[in-house]
Formats: C-alpha cells, structure tokens, sequence
C-alpha cells in the first residue's frame, strides 16, 4: 500500500493498526487489531472495542515527550534553510526529467487512476475526472464549482466546532508544549516564493492592493477558470485581455512577477506555445503548468528570442557608453530614455538566470 498518495486510506489505517497492536501488546499482552475487520468470539476484543481505541488515538495529535537537548537541531535546520534554493533547482531538474518519462503520459496516469470511480472526499477525484475529460476547459469549470460546493457545505458544518488554537502566528496558546522544531522552523509566514492568486471579480478590483499587500509576496497568479465562472463568460483569450492587462499593470507597479493561468489541453502543444508567446508579449513573466510535459515548452516561450537579446545588449551598451548623466541615446535610429535601458537590463538578466 506505500508509495502512492492515492493509497492514503490504507497506508492511514495501517498507521491505526499499528498504534492500537503496539498499545495492546504493553497493555494486554495480546494483538487486537484484527478486530477491524472481524467481529466474533475469537477476537482479543469486540469490533466496538477496537474503533473506540481507534477514535482514541485519531482524535488528538499524538506525539512522543522527547528528552533531546534543546538546540539539538539548530545547525542542520540551518544548514536545510541555506539549501532551500538549491532544493527548488534540484526539483525543478526532477520535473523536467519527468516530463521525458513514460511514467508522467497520460496513458500511464489514467492507468494509475482506481478501477472504482472515485468519490469527492477522495484525493483521487479530480485528477479522475480530468483524464476522462473531452472538453478540459469546461470540465475544469465545472469540478471547480464542484469543490467550492463541497468546500462551502464543510465550512458550513464546521461551524459547530470551537476553534481551540490558531496558528497563523508562530506561537501557542497558555499552557501548551510542543515537540520537535516544527514550530520554531516549520512557520510558512517566510517561506518562498509566496504568490497572490487573483480569480475573482473583486480580487481583479483591489489587484494593486494584493500586489502590495505583503514583503514576502513574488508574484500575482492569473487564476482564469474561476474568474471566468464567476464573470459568466467563456475561458478563452479575449474574454481574460483585460483581466491580464490589468494584472500585469498591478504585478509591475509592485515590481512583482505576473503567471499566466495554466493552459488546459495537456496534449495541444502547439496550443501552449502560442498561448506562451501572446502572454510574453503582454508583460507575463511566467505561465503556470499542469503537467511536467508542459515545462519544456513554457520555458522556451519564455526565453527572449535572439534578435531581442542582441538589441537589449545594444541598448545596454549605449546607454553605458553616454554615461549617467545622458537622459536618452540613440539605438538602431530611435530615441532611447532610462525606462527602456532598465527594460533592456531585466531581459538580459531574465535571460541570464
């Protein structure tokens, strides 16, 4: 059952298993964890036994009191928060590798998908429903107002439960411990990058506030389907023009990157790469992918053609050769000023890295 996300159920209930069986063992002497399928006289205990000590140990977080020496870890947590960048390049190699593999074509996904037809609650479920798709824009569409149902009615039953402990901030309440260095290192508040996904009319609205809406933020995130089902028009390029304008202008006011929205049709290629191309030519500075067969193509949309690098190296040298105090030069004929000696800089340098 290991080494699949989609076998979560049966690698959880072998976690129960194994608690309530090392729980017995000191306790009891015997093994009652087979109790969960059978319930009969030869069992150590009664099937109702044995899911009242499952609800034992799955209702609270369970954890082991450690004696470790306190700062124990510090210099290995310290030495893994200087390797983060070099982590993400490392995964970003994995993926492209994955992208030439067998293993990442969409046979071999729908292989992997359950024989059964997954439900809703299952992490199975939206890949499921997107292999099978004939129409990816729409069938997009509609899983995404299907989770935001299912999203609302569980919020909705939440509701009932008191809320204990909140843990947007690094700290806990009165009276409470921890264990390990999760919450002195683990706090996302600088993790990196953090990006601002717009997908709402009213996210559009304030888009030059989200943009400056915190130090850490990298970048605004076009989310086009959900924008689109709320806007009630089609998911297509002329529908989203102004929306990616007015993100792009957002993103740039702020110095932040701007992702296009991912483009839906894994196998249209040549689909991608046109959608690529006219996003560049708009001020994207990204486009998200769905599938790692998509990398290879987003990255060579994204690169500057050689004809623009040659004349951003011109425009560089220029400006370089009149010195600061020059408030425009001439290149290739046409009247140059700072603006565009700085845009010329970050496409090199784009271009570079």
């Amino acid at each position: 059952r290991h080494g699949s996300s989609l076998a979560f159920n049966g690698v959880h209930q072998e976690m129960v298993n194994n608690k309530i069986d090392a729980f017995s063992k000191a306790f009891l002497g015997t093994t009652v964890a087979c109790a969960r399928c059978h319930d009969h006289k030869l069992e150590a205990v009664s099937q109702k036994d044995y899911y009242a000590l499952g609800a034992v140990f799955m209702t609270p977080r369970w954890t082991a009191r450690c004696a470790d020496a306190p700062g124990k870890n510090d210099a290995a947590i310290l030495r893994l928060q200087a390797l983060r960048a070099e982590l993400r390049a490392e995964m970003a190699k994995a993926w492209r590798a994955a992208a030439k593999s067998e293993a990442w074509s969409l046979d071999a996904l729908r292989k992997a998908m359950p024989a059964k037809a997954p439900t809703v609650e299952e992490i199975s479920y939206p890949p499921a429903k997107l292999l099978a798709s004939k129409d990816g824009a729409a069938d997009w569409t509609a899983l995404a107002a299907e989770w935001r149902t299912a999203r609302a009615a569980r919020r909705k039953h939440n509701e009932a439960f008191a809320v204990l402990a909140d843990f947007a901030k690094p700290t806990l309440p009165a009276g409470w411990v921890s264990e390990g260095d999760g919450i002195r290192f683990g706090h996302v508040e600088d993790g990196t990058p953090l990006i601002a996904l717009v997908e709402s009319a009213r996210g559009l609205q304030d888009a030059a506030a989200i943009a400056g809406a915190h130090p850490k933020l990298q970048a605004l995130m076009l989310g086009g389907v959900d924008l689109c089902a709320e806007l009630g028009c089609e998911f297509a390029w002329e529908p989203l023009l102004h929306a990616r304008c007015s993100l792009v202008a957002a993103a740039a006011s702020a110095g932040l990157g701007m992702l296009d929205v991912p483009w839906l049709v894994v196998a249209d290629v040549d689909g991608l790469r046109a959608e690529t191309a006219r996003a560049v030519a708009l001020g994207f500075t990204g486009k998200a992918c769905i599938h790692p067969s998509q990398v290879a193509a987003v990255h060579a949309g994204l690169q500057p053609s050689d004809e623009a690098l040659e004349r951003a190296r011109r425009t560089v040298a220029a400006a370089g050769a009149a010195g600061a105090d020059a408030a425009a030069v001439l290149v290739d004929g046409r009247l140059v000023d700072r603006p565009v000696v700085l845009a010329a800089q970050r496409l090199l340098a784009r271009a570079a890295g």
